[in-house]
């Protein structure tokens, strides 16, 4: 028997985790404060839910990892503090 609603359930499904792993990569990422692990922890406690009720129900779906960066990759982009201009408008190399 084919049910195409379950197509429909598990790319919903399977989207709305990847959604929360990206978010719970990110979020562990942002800071080593508890306001952040909590967050990240309750991203991690809705992909478990979404799992255990595409268990229950038999849905399959594509478990995606998203793994946090790590080191000097992380921040590679990302300019100094001491390279960022605080005031745009009025200081710069276009008031030279």
């Amino acid at each position: 028997m084919f049910f195409p609603l379950f197509d429909e359930c598990a790319h919903s499904l399977g989207f709305v985790r990847a959604m929360f792993a990206i978010a719970a990569s990110a979020s562990s990422h942002a800071s080593n404060n508890n306001e952040w692990q909590a967050l990240s922890a309750q991203f991690g406690q809705q992909i478990s839910e979404i799992d255990a009720k595409c268990a229950e129900f038999g849905i399959g779906i594509a478990k995606v990892p998203f793994d946090g960066p790590k080191g000097d990759h992380s921040q590679r982009n990302v300019p100094g503090t001491d390279s960022v201009i605080s005031m745009p408008g009025l200081t710069g190399s276009h008031k030279q």
